[in-house]
């Protein structure tokens, strides 16, 4: 019987580690590695920090894993690059006929943050999706680098669903001034939505904060006024919704109203949501009818 410990009872695999031998199979020279190793890396890379997958590469891999966080990383940076390309390649080529009838296009972007404390690590994320008229969709996303890159990849990403721009479209959007950049750049004779869902989000914001009135009469009072500002800008009637919502921002506002807890965040609220479809109001539709 050998006793453990010998090298006769070793695994291969931890004698290789001990020795750190590198594996032809995997190591391509010149520090290239097989596509196999390149994918696992860049696929628990996605998931988990640097540091623990070239530990976990070590562990499985030890003739060829991972040296350290950095490789993890250059290995990552690398796959990531060569997908970016091929995909600027293929995005070139239409892959769908272009429509001949009109399109509704979504836009909407949202920040991506690093978990370190790293302002240079954060980066924003513009996703959409084109809808022709049978219902087929088609859906992208990007990172804004800067005006002009992004534009760029729009367009791409328009035209690998078959949307030019000549197309007639239907912009959907949040109001976000850079957005609406990016489709003057892009399909500049668009017709301009501004998106209900982000509307509905504001005024749900508000009438959360009138529920939240202590007085109940006080707050019956804020949520008949705001609900009626609602239905009547989904009836498109924007002039009468702004006369509703400067009403309960005056009301807010007055001396007797100003020691009731609650009723700031209610004004706020009115005000942001005034600014805010006073800035889109070329945008604004009728919502309810049918479409």
């Amino acid at each position: 019987m050998c006793r453990f410990g010998s090298d006769g009872c070793l695994p291969a695999l931890v004698r290789a580690k001990a020795g750190r031998r590198v594996s032809p199979a995997l190591d391509l020279g010149h520090d290239a590695v097989a596509p196999e190793l390149a994918y696992v890396t860049a696929r628990y890379a996605a998931l988990t920090p640097f540091g623990k997958v070239a530990t976990l590469l070590s562990e499985l891999l030890p003739m060829s894993g991972a040296q350290n966080a950095g490789t993890v990383r250059n290995r990552t940076l690398r796959v990531g690059e060569t997908v970016v390309q091929r995909h600027s390649t293929d995005a070139t080529k239409p892959t769908a006929p272009p429509p001949m009838t009109p399109v509704v296009v979504g836009l909407d972007g949202g920040y991506v943050r690093s978990r370190h404390r790293q302002e240079e690590r954060h980066f924003e994320v513009i996703a959409g999706k084109v809808i022709d008229a049978d219902g087929i969709q088609h859906r992208f996303a990007f990172a804004r680098n800067g005006q002009a890159a992004s534009a760029e990849a729009f367009a791409q990403a328009l035209a690998a669903a078959g949307v030019y721009a000549d197309t007639p479209a239907t912009v959907l959007c949040d109001g976000d001034a850079g957005l609406w950049r990016l489709q003057r750049e892009t399909l500049p004779a668009a017709t301009l939505v501004l998106d209900w869902w982000h509307i509905a989000m504001r005024f749900e914001h508000a009438l959360q904060a009138a529920r939240g009135l202590v007085d109940t009469h006080l707050s019956n009072e804020a949520v008949r006024g705001l609900e009626r500002a609602k239905w009547r800008l989904w009836h498109g009637r924007w002039v009468g919704c702004r006369r509703k919502l400067a009403a309960l921002s005056r009301w807010a506002k007055r001396t007797h109203l100003h020691e009731a807890a609650g009723i700031d965040r209610i004004q706020r609220h009115v005000s942001e949501l005034l600014g805010y479809l006073g800035r889109n109001q070329d945008t604004l539709v009728h919502y309810a009818a049918p479409r």
